[in-house]
């Protein structure tokens, strides 16, 4: 469950490269959950790794990693985490 006590970041993956005429580029959001400040470096190379077999799965070319800080009052319904390892959740946001 989300808590106001925590430090949270959006991160936003994107591959802007066309794979054929009809794909335009795909996206996959990440929101994870630490208690304590996270590194924008950390966060990236665990985005990259925890969405490495969707990626590759789905033909990605390029990837292009955005990071914001984000408050507990811009959550969005976030429901069961698709990771938790320690003190981290992380949620998959289509």
């Amino acid at each position: 469950m989300p808590s106001e006590n925590h430090h949270y970041a959006k991160i936003l993956l994107t591959d802007n490269l066309p794979v054929d005429d009809s794909v335009s580029g795909n996206e996959i959001q990440l929101i994870v959950r630490r208690p304590s400040k996270m590194e924008k470096s950390a966060l990236v190379e665990f985005a990259l790794e925890f969405t490495k077999h969707m990626r590759v799965s789905q033909g990605w070319n390029t990837v292009h990693v955005v990071v914001e800080p984000m408050t507990f009052q811009e959550l969005p319904p976030l429901g069961k985490p698709a990771h938790t390892e320690a003190d981290q959740s992380t949620w998959i946001i289509k």
